[in-house]
């Protein structure tokens, strides 16, 4: 009896394993992440605002793609390094944010694909202000048109850069307050 059950138990989990083999798809092996990386040129442009100078650099647009086909798999965006120095004398300057527009030969935008989201940029919290003198960087990533890659489709020829901040009066005043040490008290004498 015992081995009648156990032939029985043998031939039920072989019966599953069968089947269980038989729903499974051969899984498609995921696609090894590279980058391809085009530099912008020139790489450097140097900034000047009311108040503020600096450069954004480092300009290049990054896709990700399958490192055996090539084939893209995400969209490209445009990333590089945005620099800034308060120039002003008398202004402390609040930056907000930002965003790039891309322009063709005829000085025309060209617009993202349907669906992506705009090439805008919020400066980190942390730096709440930038006194006189004072520099901050940051790394922006913003999307970038795909068919601004396609030479024939809409040739890139200008980034337009658009900034958001507040300038307030900076001021540094000196108040001078009299103060003095009182003479020590004399013990009194209570009892």
């Amino acid at each position: 009896m015992i081995g009648r059950a156990l032939a029985l138990f043998v031939i039920c989990g072989g019966v599953v394993l069968a089947l269980s083999a038989c729903g499974r798809e051969a899984a498609a092996p995921a696609p090894t992440v590279g980058e391809k990386v085009l530099p912008l040129a020139p790489a450097h442009a140097a900034l000047h605002i009311t108040g503020l100078t600096g450069e954004l650099s480092d300009l290049k647009v990054v896709t990700q793609v399958d490192a055996k086909t090539g084939a893209a798999l995400d969209a490209p965006s445009m990333r590089g390094t945005l620099k800034f120095k308060n120039t002003s004398p008398d202004r402390a300057i609040r930056l907000l944010g930002g965003g790039i527009e891309y322009l063709d030969a005829a000085g025309a935008p060209i617009g993202l694909a349907p669906g992506r989201a705009e090439a805008t940029f919020a400066f980190y919290s942390y730096q709440d202000r930038l006194d006189p003198g004072m520099e901050t960087s940051q790394d922006i990533d913003v999307p970038f048109p795909e068919r601004a890659l396609d030479g024939r489709a809409a040739a890139l020829t200008d980034i337009r850069l658009k900034l958001t901040y507040v300038a307030t009066p900076y001021r540094s005043e000196t108040v001078t307050l009299p103060v003095s040490i009182p003479p020590p008290r004399a013990p009194t004498d209570n009892g």
